[in-house]
């Protein structure tokens, strides 16, 4: 272990201290003590990374001396246990804020629990491992992850992953802070936006989601969330199950089943799941409704978990051959026809969730129905096609989904009140959006040519080859004395379009 651990080690042996004293009904103010030497081994441990302190094993792993500073700073969340220690840091921050303005004993019982947990699991992420041997570099940050993205996306996501168990273990307290939970909400929305936005810009997928397992298992708090606030009677267990999503996120990204999100992949990352056992279970307590009447708000609650449940089988179907030794690939198609009976649900209720009298708007929306239907037809007739390269099933959801997305787009801007306009537009909007790239993101015609000095016609297109540049790496890294590893190389292959 490196000697970054050692505050940590201290703090938790004060913390459990703490918690066998609240477990007595005994006040202590030890805890503090705790929180202070978690804050000063966090300090400690982002300082690793700016001094080049390649004895820490992540720093080795993910930085380098001659990377950026800034990227040397992102580069102390890139791995599997630094995002843990990230968490934990913010965790105790709010764990910290709440335990000065409340004198509950049971608020010091849970959060230390809590904070205990994610010491551990940052523990066996390796986030405090040491090398056996001094190194003279590291090997360097993944050149994916240098990116200004990089330093929006993950802290988005930690924050969002702390406040996630933050407000899940009010639960237990009885206790419901709107502020709070308005504040989750809004970073793991931005978490999934520029997430979305970094891989359209980095990975070039040709869309901005790919239902790739990570983004997906971070659209499940997003999802109970977004729920929660069109319940009533289901709020309790909608939050908790915001706990569970968090953990069952976290664990989803540590647990190596995402083709795209490698970067730091450890298999103890699968302990993570387990600090969100007692969530699920509180959520599957509190999940029950008496009243039978149907209302907007209910429909759209319904719709929003059962867009989660089709999410968290697709996850638990991947994980289940990932544990055994084995990987499969969810299709998209799954995701996309699986959810599309709740999102249409949700659209379709989604200009009325306040409204009392909602007859009128009704009538009309069978009629937009009735329009999705004919058109739905023509394109099974051949009269509509929104993408040649496109199977037919796919025109055909498009085709369906499209007017009814129109119609909530243009009822939701009826709507008095600016904020609930502004929120609930997104959604029609990124249905619209992402209906009519789907085809084109998923399905696209493409071709493998090979370009050399000679001119190549594609699709009309007159490509030719100019020259290629090999830059040579910065640095190397020595291992033991025996393997170098290049910090970084890459190529500039630049080409002839139509002359230009």
């Amino acid at each position: 272990m490196h000697r970054v651990v050692i505050p940590f080690v201290i703090a938790t042996a004060i913390l459990l201290f703490d918690v066998y004293k609240a477990r007595r009904d005994e006040k202590s103010n030890l805890g503090f003590f705790g929180y202070a030497l978690i804050f000063i081994g966090f300090v400690l441990y982002v300082l690793a990374f700016l001094t080049d302190d390649f004895t820490l094993k992540e720093v080795f792993t993910h930085s380098s001396k001659s990377l950026d500073p800034i990227f040397k700073f992102s580069a102390s969340w890139s791995g599997s246990g630094g995002f843990i220690v990230w968490w934990l840091f913010i965790f105790t921050l709010l764990a910290f804020i709440r335990r000065i303005r409340s004198k509950d004993l049971r608020v010091v019982f849970y959060y230390d629990l809590t904070i205990i947990a994610l010491f551990f699991i940052a523990l066996l992420n390796g986030a405090f491992d040491s090398l056996d041997f001094v190194p003279k570099n590291g090997v360097g940050l993944n050149p994916l992850l240098k990116t200004f993205w990089m330093l929006l996306h993950p802290p988005a996501s930690f924050i969002g992953y702390a406040l996630g168990l933050f407000i899940a273990i009010d639960v237990f307290l009885n206790r419901e802070d709107r502020f709070a939970i308005g504040l989750t909400w809004l970073f793991i929305t931005l978490a999934n936006v520029l997430g979305g936005v970094w891989s359209y810009f980095t990975l070039g997928w040709g869309g901005y989601w790919a239902w790739d397992p990570v983004e997906t298992g971070l659209l499940l708090p997003w999802l109970t969330l977004t729920a929660y606030f069109h319940s009533t009677q289901l709020r309790k267990g909608l939050i908790a199950l915001t706990g569970f999503s968090v953990a069952f996120a976290g664990f989803v990204t540590r647990g190596g089943i995402s083709p795209l999100h490698g970067f730091a992949v450890n298999p103890s990352g699968l302990v993570i799941v387990l600090l969100g056992i007692p969530f699920l279970i509180k959520a599957l307590k509190e999940l029950k409704t008496t009243e039978l009447k149907l209302t907007p708000m209910k429909v759209a609650t319904y719709s929003l978990l059962g867009s989660y449940f089709v999410c968290f089988a697709g996850l638990v179907y991947q994980l289940l051959f990932a544990l055994s030794g084995s990987r499969v690939d969810v299709n998209v198609d799954y995701y996309n026809f699986a959810n599309m009976p709740f999102l249409v649900a949700f659209l379709s209720v989604l200009p009325i969730c306040k409204a009392e009298n909602y007859k009128n708007y009704l009538k009309v929306l069978a009629v937009v129905y009735v329009i999705s239907a004919v058109l739905t037809v023509l394109t099974f007739l051949g009269y509509v096609n929104w993408c040649d390269s496109a199977p037919i099933h796919v025109n055909l959801a498009i085709s369906f989904v499209l007017p009814i997305a129109l119609f909530s787009f243009v009822s939701i801007l009826k709507l008095q009140r600016l904020e609930l306009k502004l929120i609930h537009l997104s959604i029609p909007l990124l249905v619209i959006a992402t209906s009519i790239s789907w085809p084109y993101a998923y399905y696209a015609d493409y071709k493998s040519v090979v370009v050399d000095k000679n001119s190549v016609y594609i699709d009309g297109l007159s490509v030719q080859l100019v020259s290629t540049e090999f830059h040579e790496p910065i640095g190397s890294v020595s291992i033991g004395g025996t393997v170098e590893i290049p910090e970084e190389s890459y190529e500039v292959v630049k080409l002839k379009v139509n002359g230009d």
